[in-house]
């Protein structure tokens, strides 16, 4: 089973803190990784098929400030399908 991390916010807030502490549970899903953040109209998707422990690109990118009102986020424990990108929520 996949775990879900959501923020809906009415103002901009910063979401660093809550998404490290998200992606560390990726020990026990450690089949992949997204997460979107939504903008006026339209949403940066970002994912990999990999744990999100360790993904570089993961740190990196969480080593810069994302303030969002809405974003979606998921760790995949894969029960059906192949370790792939197009297996990592969320789907676009």
């Amino acid at each position: 089973m996949c775990e879900l991390f959501g923020v809906s916010a009415d103002a901009r807030i910063e979401v660093n803190g809550l998404l490290k502490e998200f992606f560390s549970h990726s020990e026990r899903h450690p089949n992949g990784w997204g997460l979107a953040v939504f903008h006026e109209n339209s949403a940066s998707v970002e994912k990999e098929p990999v744990t999100a422990v360790h993904s570089s690109y993961l740190r990196k990118r969480l080593s810069y400030r994302i303030a969002t009102r809405s974003l979606i986020a998921h760790i995949r424990l894969a029960t059906i399908g192949s370790m792939d990108y197009e297996n990592c929520h969320p789907f676009v």
